[in-house]
């Protein structure tokens, strides 16, 4: 497999273990793009309301950097939601709005399986794990993900993820190139959501 987009290097961006530099600084548009993405979650009701009285729906990102499109999708959805921020590397010290914070490996979850109503997976873990696999022709890290988030999360529950945002190399595309274009395991057909040059990716789970 050949990578269409080798002028971009991750390596500008991201520094040693996966940390961003200089992730206390967010630009207007990256702050735009987050209220955009928790409004269009909302509006199109991607994201499921509780069925009880009481019942919390739970959204975990697993790759946040200072999570503030958490912040945002926990300020739209509101007190019946816990949103979960988790990153690899600390993020404490970075932290934006109410979302609950928690420092976490993508690929080994410490959440029960079956707990989860909703992973929100943008430009993070499956971003990293599918360019590893383009640069060695291999499926093996991004497969191991799919395969931890189709445990964790309940049946019918949602992986999002990026289709075409404002980053240069979204992860949906490089998903597809991942697998030739078929169906990762353990998952439904995806469907999109969003709109002309700003939209998501949604996988439900099997």
């Amino acid at each position: 497999m050949q990578d269409n987009n080798s002028e971009f290097d991750p390596k500008l961006m991201y520094g040693n273990e996966g940390k961003l530099r200089d992730w206390g600084r967010l630009d207007p548009l990256t702050q735009q793009d987050a209220l955009l993405t928790a409004q269009m979650l909302k509006r199109n009701q991607v994201i499921p309301a509780p069925k009880a009285k009481g019942e919390k729906i739970v959204i975990l990102s697993p790759s946040s950097n200072v999570g503030f499109y958490e912040a945002m999708i926990k300020a739209a959805f509101g007190n019946e939601y816990i949103v979960i921020a988790g990153d690899i590397a600390e993020v404490e010290r970075f932290k934006h709005g109410e979302a609950t914070h928690v420092q976490l490996d993508a690929n080994l979850l410490p959440f029960p399986n079956q707990s989860l109503h909703v992973i929100f997976d943008r430009q993070g873990a499956l971003w990293h794990a599918a360019y590893a696999d383009l640069q060695a022709r291999t499926t093996v890290n991004t497969s191991r993900l799919f395969e931890e988030y189709h445990k964790k999360l309940q049946y019918g529950g949602l992986l999002i993820t990026d289709q075409q945002v404002i980053a240069k190399l979204p992860t949906a595309p490089m998903i597809d190139r991942v697998y030739q274009n078929k169906r990762p395991t353990g998952f439904m057909n995806p469907y999109t959501v969003g709109e002309a040059n700003w939209q998501y990716r949604v996988y439900r789970n099997l």
